[in-house]
């Protein structure tokens, strides 16, 4: 699971209604984003990596 910020959706958004590509690239995930992981009993314990 990977956290990824909203200016990067808009960009992929924006690109894909003009015509352009209609998903993210997997490489985009692991250069631009924050993995989460279950930690200290969380499933998903992403509030470590908003802020």
């Amino acid at each position: 699971m990977y956290l990824l910020a909203i200016k990067t959706l808009e960009t992929y958004w924006e690109d894909a209604e003009k015509g352009g590509r209609k998903s993210i690239p997997h490489s985009t995930f692991l250069m631009e984003c924050d993995r989460v992981k279950s930690d200290k009993g969380y499933v998903l314990h992403y509030l470590k990596h908003v802020g």
